[in-house]
């Protein structure tokens, strides 16, 4: 090996040895480095837990921890994670409550070493907390958690200054659930100890200032002394952009937040200057005094009708009370201006608010923040509109004494008690020592209502005077809604119209007294309608006065078309409401469709049925009291003038010209002295119509007269159909006097009408034809009878002095009569005649025998007696039936009656006569009869005088002929004489023949000697034949001027003529019975 190998080998052996070396102190300092930062640790855990052992003993009662310190030498300790928090609850009291303080990184100032700490506390010169967070809570008993906090031990026996940066101080309350916790932030404090306490500061007496910023409050600064030992502080400040606001107001005490509710909606900013003070040892205790502006302020209070903005105001609050100037806010477009002072802060405080408010909307939102007696009496007026307000109000601990100045610029109110409401008022209401006086003119549409008052004591127990005046107010639903409920409705049923010039005037004279009440009212050209009697009035004046709820009406006038109306009246409390009366007297009323309208609905119907025209004075007297379904109505009337008329619809005869008069009342219609004309014919009557509430009415006519009463087509056309075809039928003629009663009646409305009467007739020269032609009737008939709407039946008493029926007169005419639908009948046939059902009154058959005792018609004929019985059925073409006796009748007096020129006939009449006949001809008469005389001198009749010079060539004697005895029977227009007999002491003319209408005859007599009726029967036979074949005696021509011829030997000259048949000669012509 070589020196150079060798030294070679040298050096790389010291390379690797000092390689050694080196990696040998790397490795010590490695291992330095490694174990230094587990020395320190441990260092620094034992300065923890020393300073959190010294936190623990100074807050024994506090949960204390410290995250973690270390020892800074030559400068002090600084600490980190610092929390100190209440202790847990029973259930966990290991677990800690929420931290009072959290305090992030703190530094302790102090010139001390690790072996230094572990002898005794360092003497910390200076304190500096960095990010703290303090949590301070007001706790339910009123105290604050951080009072254990600040009055605990001391960390030092000597107290140092401390520095507090960007800390956060955390206000809640505690069970105030809906509360935000008032949060301060860059919180930056300095405390230090008093440099008047000496040198070492055992005082404990600290002086502080800082500033914060929140969101509520953007910065405060303060400045303070704290003296925990003494529970001594004092505080001095000012914030600066104060945010007002709800979250701020729910941030504060609850008791606090309650009595600031008002302000529960007010957004505002501001500036506060404050300052307080506490120390237990002087009385009060707290001294504070607090001032500030507020600008840009909103209150948004749903109390109010509008929201408060621009509000601005200047307060002052100290232990002498509450001081707020200079107020100033706009609501919409009223604008406030309010001073308020307060002396304490107890519930019966003394304070004064002086309220200055332009363009104010009196709004019922307002009722809220209103003094209770304001409250209490807003709802009787409702106020509405704009004022001017200049208001104060004092308190002096017991009540509220008001001073009120009201300028109305524009407004509406009513009264609770007269709801009519004024619209567009202005005027002034002054309210000072317990008086008000008002001036206001209020309108009504346009017109203006004027009210003024003098009240003491308006909000209590008022007394004065309240006055109210209108020229034009109208009359319309407003003005009647407004009066008492009673009133109302009764004046509602007048429906009134019109304009009114109207005074209301309430006044008390003592409290004590009741209230007084009076209106004068004068209607100018209004109207009225009472609903009760619907009749429209116009031109409507009148005075309307009240006196304590009693109403009169007087000088009251009113026109209808040409009808003048005048009245009275009065309204009157009663204990079941109201009376009403009203007394109408009316001139010239026009009988029209209006006054038709205003009657009840059966009167309506009369007046339908009657059809009146023309005008009427009246007189009406109407009483209605509350509760009752209809009112009192008495109606006098009585017709103006000649133009009144009726025309009933069930009985179309107009009747002109009436006079008298009407009384209607309770239904009922009185007829007094009722006059009236039909061309000739004069109607008089009493009366009355009544009108029951089920829609009927019934109409008696007492006492009614009627004369010169004709049977003409008026009267005619006006008849029921029942009747008219009775009358036609009748075709009377002639003038009748009336009277009796009448009575009409329908049982409901729409039902037919009915009637009824019991009447007298009187005639003078009447005339009717049933069949047979009766004229010159003079006397009457007393007739009874009904109509039930369908079916007519009359019962009468026949009283006629004198008739003629073919030219012959007949007088003293009595007995029964009665006719119906159907037939007329009198005699004994009337007498036991009663009303049939509605089948038997449709029957038309001729009645049958009359039953029950014999009632004929009498009456007087050529000076004897007529008894007879009749029938006429009524139709198209009448049938009648005819029975009757004649006794008594004298010979001349026919004589006289009916044969043309001077007759000189005596004796007696008598004889029968049954007849029956259909239609106005004798085309169909039909009957059989008798005739007798006795005692008679008839040679001067032309027959017996020319029939006598046949048998005689002497002059005829007077007494050739005393006894006649005639039986007939009548077809159609001839007489049939099936036997004459003529006998006189000398000579007897027995005959038969026949006689028409024209008087012409044909009669055969043949001649007896002797008297017929002394002969035996057989041999008055065979004498008779034996004569008939000796000579015949033929009478043609007419009874005046009979033609005579004599046949001898009549069967000589039949035989002739039989055998001149046999050789084909037509047989013997006779004489035709009808000679035209």
């Amino acid at each position: 090996m070589s020196a150079t190998e060798g030294l070679s080998i040298g050096r790389r052996l010291l390379r690797f040895g000092w390689l050694l070396v080196k990696c040998g102190v790397l490795g010590a300092f490695v291992a330095v480095l490694l174990a230094l930062p587990h020395l320190y640790r441990r260092v620094d855990e034992e300065v923890r837990r020393h300073v959190q052992r010294r936190l623990a003993q100074c807050y024994p009662n506090l949960h204390v921890e410290v995250q973690s310190a270390r020892l800074v030498p030559g400068k002090g300790i600084q600490v980190r994670g610092i929390c100190l928090a209440e202790p847990g609850s029973n259930a966990d009291p290991v677990a800690p409550r929420a931290p009072l303080i959290q305090i992030e990184d703190a530094f302790l100032f102090c010139d001390i070493r690790l072996e230094e700490l572990v002898q005794h506390d360092p003497q910390i010169t200076y304190i500096v907390l960095r990010r703290p967070v303090v949590r301070a809570c007001r706790l339910s008993n009123g105290c604050w958690n951080l009072e254990e906090l600040l009055s605990a031990g001391r960390v030092s026996q000597h107290s140092c200054p401390v520095r507090v940066e960007q800390g956060e101080l955390e206000l809640s309350v505690s069970g105030h659930s809906g509360a935000t916790p008032l949060v301060w932030r860059n919180l930056e404090l300095e405390l230090w100890p008093d440099p008047e306490a000496g040198a070492g500061g055992s005082s404990g007496l600290r002086q502080f200032r800082g500033s914060a910023t929140g969101e509520a409050i953007r910065r405060i600064e303060f400045q303070g002394t704290l003296a925990p030992e003494a529970r001594r502080w004092a505080l001095a400040g000012r914030a600066e952009a104060v945010q007002w606001s709800a979250d701020l107001r729910r941030a504060l005490p609850p008791e606090w937040a309650e009595r600031l509710g008002f302000l529960a909606s007010l957004r505002a900013k501001g500036t506060l200057e404050f300052r307080a003070a506490y120390d237990p040892s002087v009385s009060p205790a707290v001294d504070f005094e607090l001032s500030g502006q507020v600008s840009e302020g909103r209150l948004d209070d749903p109390r109010l009708p509008a929201p408060l903005s621009d509000l601005r105001a200047t307060l002052t609050c100290n232990p002498q009370g509450i001081v707020v100037r200079n107020v100033f806010a706009r609501a919409g477009q009223t604008s406030l201006q309010l001073s308020y002072t307060q002396a304490g802060y107890s519930a019966n405080a003394p304070r004064t608010l002086h309220i200055l408010a332009r363009n104010l909307d009196l709004d019922a939102r307002l009722l809220d923040v209103l003094p209770e007696a304001i409250q209490t009496h807003w709802p009787k007026y409702l106020p509405s509109g704009q004022v001017n307000l200049e208001a104060t109000l004092t308190y002096d601990g017991q009540a509220w004494t008001p001073e009120v100045s009201l300028e109305c610029l524009d407004v509406s109110f009513t009264y609770h008690k007269f709801r009519y409401r004024l619209e567009h008022a202005t005027g002034t209401l002054r309210l000072k020592d317990d008086r008000l006086e008002v001036h206001v003119i209020g309108y009504r549409g346009n017109q203006p209502v004027r009210v003024s008052a003098e009240v003491v004591s308006p909000l209590h127990a008022w007394q004065g005077t309240i006055e109210a005046r209108a020229e034009a107010l109208p009359l319309d639903d407003r003005l009647l809604a407004a009066l008492p409920e009673n009133v109302r409705k009764t004046l509602e049923r007048l429906h009134p119209a019109g304009t009114l010039q109207a005074l209301v005037r309430v006044w008390r004279d003592t409290p004590q007294d009741p209230v007084h009440h009076y209106v004068h009212a004068v209607i100018q050209d209004g109207s009225l309608r009472y609903e009760r009697f619907a009749y429209p009035l116009a031109g409507v004046r009148g005075v309307f006065e009240m006196r304590d709820n009693h109403w009169t009406f007087r000088d009251l006038e009113a026109v209808n078309d040409t009808g003048r109306l005048r009245g009275s009246g009065h309204l009157t409390p009663t204990p079941q409401g109201h009376e009403l009366r009203l007394w109408v007297v009316g001139e010239e009323v026009p009988l029209e469709e209006e006054l038709r309208d205003a009657l009840p609905p059966a009167m309506q119907q009369v007046w339908n049925d009657l059809r009146p025209q023309g005008a009427v004075d009246l007189q009406a007297d109407v009483r209605y009291e509350t509760g009752r379904e209809h009112p009192e109505v008495v109606v006098r009337v009585r017709p103006r003038g000649q133009g009144v008329s009726i025309q009933p619809v069930p009985f179309p005869y107009r009747i002109e010209r009436l006079q008298g008069g009407l009384v209607y009342q309770d239904g009922s219609l009185v007829f007094e002295r009722l006059k009236g004309e039909h061309g000739e014919v004069r109607v008089s009557a009493g009366g009355r119509c009544d009108f029951p509430p089920d829609g009927s009415f019934r109409l008696v006519l007492d006492g009614l007269d009627v004369h010169r009463l004709r049977p003409d087509r008026d009267l005619l056309q006006a008849l029921p159909p029942s009747l008219k075809r009775v009358v036609a039928e009748l075709n009377p003629e002639g003038p009748v006097h009336l009277a009796g009663d009448v009575e009409f009646a329908r049982a409901a409305p729409g039902a037919p009408l009915t009637a009824q009467w019991n009447v007298a007739l009187e005639t003078h020269q009447a005339a009717f034809d049933c069949g047979l032609k009766i004229e010159n009737i003079s006397g009457g008939v007393r007739l009874a009878g009904s109509y039930d709407g369908q079916h007519l039946a009359c019962r009468g008493e026949l009283d006629i002095d004198a008739l003629v029926c073919h030219d012959v007169q007949w007088t003293q005419i009595r007995g029964p009569l009665w006719f119906d639908d159907q037939r007329v009948l009198f005699g004994t046939w009337a007498a036991h005649q009663r009303p049939a059902d509605p089948q038997e009154a449709n029957d038309a058959s001729p009645p049958s025998n009359p039953p029950g005792p014999a009632r004929p018609v009498t009456a007087r004929l050529f000076g004897g007696l007529v008894r007879a019985d009749g029938w006429v059925l009524l139709g198209a073409e009448p049938q009648f039936g005819l029975q009757a006796e004649y006794a008594g009748g004298d010979l001349q007096c026919l004589a006289r009656e009916i044969l043309p020129g001077p007759q000189d006939l005596k004796g007696r009449m008598a004889g029968n006569l049954v007849l029956r006949g259909k239609g106005r001809n004798f085309n169909d008469l039909d009957g059989h009869g008798t005739i007798a005389l006795r005692d008679a001198d008839i040679y001067e009749l032309p027959l017996m005088v020319a029939m006598l010079k046949i048998l005689s060539i002497r002059r005829p004697d007077r007494t050739a002929f005393s006894t006649a005895d005639i039986e007939f029977h009548i077809a159609g227009k001839h007489l049939y004489f099936d036997r004459l007999r003529f006998q006189g002491d000398a000579i007897s003319l027995v005959g038969q023949g026949e006689m028409n209408r024209q008087s012409e005859i044909k009669l055969t007599f043949h001649a007896l000697v002797g008297r017929a009726d002394q002969e035996l029967p057989v041999v008055e036979q065979v004498l008779g034949r034996a004569s008939q074949q000796l000579m015949l005696i033929h009478v043609g021509g007419t009874l005046q001027k009979p033609e005579v011829r004599r046949q001898a030997f009549p069967g000589v000259n039949q035989a002739l003529q039989q055998l001149q048949a046999q050789r084909g000669v037509d047989g013997p012509r006779r004489l035709p019975r009808k000679f035209w």
